[in-house]
């Protein structure tokens, strides 16, 4: 375990590389101890099944418990997957979006701030922080121009 190690430790940066990491391979790990666990409980639901045969009332039991479990395991391979994925090199970075009125007056104008509100909704829904920047009024105070700002994504 590198974290432990003094090297580490006395180098503030490459301290903080290893701990992002590892904190980005926490969930996939988590994960796929589930998994492993799911499968494990499988199996033994599976023997159960086998040896409740005779008696009707266990077996119909045992048969929703193994659809249920069944349903999960989709759940976490589906969700494996995702995880496994390799992440995009641009994740991390912040954005900055210049929405811009163009030609067409009034109705350009009322395009550019539904559009801006559109995007600020659609950063806030997803855990994104985003900061309306310098906004350009039109003469019936309709957005002509804004940024919605550099969302960044908050803490995962």
């Amino acid at each position: 375990m590198r974290l432990a190690d003094p090297e580490v430790a006395t180098d503030p940066a490459e301290l903080q590389r290893i701990a992002k990491a590892r904190s980005s391979l926490e969930a996939t790990v988590q994960a796929f101890h589930d998994w492993q666990k799911l499968t494990r409980d499988l199996k033994q639901t599976e023997e159960l099944l086998r040896e409740a045969a005779s008696d009707p009332e266990l077996e119909a039991m045992v048969r929703a418990e193994l659809e249920q479990l069944r349903a999960r395991q989709e759940q976490l391979e589906e969700k494996l997957t995702l995880l496994l994925l390799p992440r995009d090199p641009n994740d991390e970075k912040n954005i900055m979006l210049e929405i811009r009125a163009g030609t067409g007056g009034e109705e350009a104008a009322l395009w550019a701030a539904d559009l801006a509100r559109m995007y600020t909704r659609y950063a806030e829904k997803d855990g994104l922080v985003s900061a309306l920047g310098q906004p350009l009024r039109g003469r019936h105070g309709r957005l002509q121009r804004g940024h919605p700002g550099n969302p960044r994504r908050s803490s995962l």
